[in-house]
């Protein structure tokens, strides 16, 4: 059995990740129990080091993926519905994921995918229940919805619905529906290019309704964009209504992967004692967690 382990140093890492974002991943990621949602078994401290072991996924992260794979229609669907039931798992927890992308989307062995990386996550209500809306700008520029590259106070969950129609879009169009490293010139193209125009290949291959269902997660209008009840209900998800869609997430509501459990512990104190000796072949980090958190110094 493999884990993949998440190092942070305190000493190297921005003081403002340190203080703001980093306490705020260790609670989310010690909250959540969902099939689809990445695994963290354990997180321990070492001096001014905290690692964090999670579960490996064998099949690397979504991008990687569609540079050497075409995905089918179906195969879409199958991940959308997956990342839709671990988006509603956690907006019904009042977390927002606010760095949703294919780089954060891991594969395992079997094929089905896993939301990865809290990095920039958040509470959208405070300890008295009232909603918040969010101020920073967190994501990377081609995943992030307008509201927030014009500097407004947004709904991250909105903000997470947009992320998750450009991964969408990029599933079947192989390329991202909007680049530029230039926020004003990105703005532009969003505002423009309503709906959003599909490659001639992926027109002649996909249906509809899945162009469809893109035009509602890409829309300017955080208002008007789809919520992920939307999305889980929709014609082109096909999982029925309401009811069934809350019946499934309450079924798939479990801890983490029971396989090999009985090894965990012992694989997790090998990782914690090699790791108090500086061991540097311990740790077989295969998902480049750089990638993940580009502004991120991690060590």
């Amino acid at each position: 059995m493999i884990i993949a382990c998440k190092i942070v140093d305190s000493d190297t890492a921005p003081k403002d990740f340190i203080k703001r974002f980093f306490p705020r991943e260790i609670e989310v990621i010690c909250r959540i129990k969902n099939p689809y949602l990445i695994s963290t078994y354990c997180v321990l401290q070492r001096k001014s080091r905290y690692y964090i072991f999670m579960r490996y996924c064998e099949g690397g992260d979504l991008l990687d993926y569609i540079y050497s794979k075409d995905i089918s229609e179906s195969r879409a669907k199958l991940w959308m519905n997956q990342l839709g039931i671990a988006l509603l798992y956690l907006h019904r927890m009042n977390i927002a994921h606010r760095d949703i992308k294919c780089e954060n989307i891991l594969i395992t062995n079997n094929l089905n995918v896993k939301l990865a990386d809290f990095g920039f996550a958040r509470f959208v209500v405070d300890n008295g229940g009232n909603f918040l809306m969010s101020r920073t700008f967190c994501g990377s520029l081609p995943y992030t919805a307008p509201e927030i590259l014009e500097g407004h106070a947004y709904d991250a969950r909105k903000a997470d619905m947009w992320s998750l129609g450009v991964v969408l879009y990029v599933m079947l169009n192989r390329s991202l529906p909007f680049e530029s490293q230039s926020v004003k010139i990105l703005i532009q193209m969003q505002l423009a290019n309503q709906p959003v125009r599909h490659r001639p290949k992926a027109m002649s291959t996909t249906t509809e309704l899945f162009r469809r269902t893109v035009d509602q997660l890409i829309v300017v209008d955080p208002r008007r964009r789809w919520n992920v009840s939307n999305l889980l209900t929709s014609q082109w998800i096909n999982l029925g209504n309401g009811r069934h869609t809350n019946d499934r997430l309450q079924r798939l509501n479990v801890p983490y992967d029971s396989r090999d459990r009985q090894n965990l512990g012992k694989l997790i104190s090998q990782a914690a004692n090699n790791a108090a000796n500086k061991n540097p072949n311990l740790f077989i980090i295969k998902h480049d967690i750089t990638k993940s958190a580009e502004s991120l110094r991690l060590v």
